[in-house]
């Protein structure tokens, strides 16, 4: 209903029925009879979250592609500000926006507000790389993210040997290839608890270890060889904190990914991932309070010279999703 709803609807909303034993496929019918636009692909036997999820990109017929799960929310304005603005900057490889988590347990919204700039705004690819390694944009996430089809799919689409950080790491990749637009709005709200793919997955120590090494394998890669100079320059990668610093550590061959920018992002997530968990929520939220005004301080430095990024109001797009 979140993507039926939009001010600018999807061209195509295609839903991949991944041999589930429940209703889903009786309740995507329904849908689907209601509105030509839904499509439903279904698979003869369980094919895993990303395979599945690349299904749906390499059969969808939109320029541009936005990945959802079930306890993803939309917000109102998500299709048409984010197409409005990739519009405007044909060169972009996607379009992200701030967003905000729902703590299930606790029952606590979170926005996650980046204060990159007052209106929307394009940043080309060295910006992108500059932002991540001041830690002014702490990652790129494809729950926020409009893509561009071709750039994603060129990139890998969703890695299923990445997991629970295969969204996370593929719209980097197109970001520091191609640059991408901003949204300073919260346009999407994410679903966290203890039972989330990511949350159960990062708590399997051994099979995070290989994820993670992975990561740094994929970062040398042929395929990447082109942004790889931008992804050790990014630091990107110590977002994953100390488990990732330990990976680095223990591979003489990644030593190049460490320097002043990774250990020091590495230290910094590192340290606020930890106490956060152990945080009660007052001290979070004067946490998130002293963050956002941080952040707004941020912004002014960004248009005093961080970036050169054009700012403007948008008109309609005419693209499709």
């Amino acid at each position: 209903d979140a993507l039926l709803t939009q001010s600018v609807r999807p061209a195509e909303i295609i839903v991949i029925d991944d041999a589930s034993t429940d209703d889903s496929v009786a309740v995507v019918d329904a849908f689907a009879k209601r509105d030509p636009s839904v499509r439903l692909l279904r698979n003869d036997k369980n094919m895993g979250t990303h395979p599945a999820a690349n299904k749906g990109i390499v059969n969808a017929s939109g320029e541009f592609v936005h990945v959802t799960a079930s306890d993803d929310q939309v917000m109102p304005g998500f299709v048409e500000k984010s197409l409005n603005v990739l519009a405007r900057h044909p060169a972009a490889g996607l379009c992200w926006s701030d967003n905000m988590t729902y703590d299930v347990e606790k029952k606590v919204f979170n926005p996650n507000r980046l204060r990159l700039s007052d209106g929307h705004c394009y940043f080309s690819p060295a910006e992108i790389a500059q932002g991540l390694r001041k830690n002014y944009i702490p990652c790129l996430s494809g729950h926020s993210s409009v893509i561009r089809r071709s750039a994603l799919m060129e990139a890998g689409m969703l890695i299923p040997q990445l997991h629970w950080h295969a969204d996370g790491f593929t719209p980097t990749i197109v970001a520091l290839r191609y640059g991408a637009c901003y949204v300073p709005d919260v346009l999407m709200c994410i679903e966290m608890s203890s039972s989330s793919y990511m949350r159960k997955g990062v708590r399997q120590k051994k099979e995070r270890r290989r994820v993670l090494k992975c990561m740094l394998d994929l970062g040398k890669s042929p395929e990447y060889a082109d942004v790889y100079p931008a992804v050790r320059a990014s630091a990107f990668l110590g977002w994953f904190d100390f488990p990732m610093l330990a990976a680095v550590l223990l591979n003489p061959r990644h030593w190049d990914y460490l320097n002043a920018a990774f250990l020091r992002k590495v230290l910094w997530n590192g340290m606020k991932k930890n106490i956060s968990n152990f945080s009660p929520h007052f001290a979070q939220a004067a946490y998130h309070r002293i963050r956002d005004g941080y952040r707004g301080r941020i912004r002014r430095g960004l248009q005093n010279g961080y970036t050169q990024s054009i700012r403007h109001n948008v008109t309609p797009a005419e693209k499709t999703i």
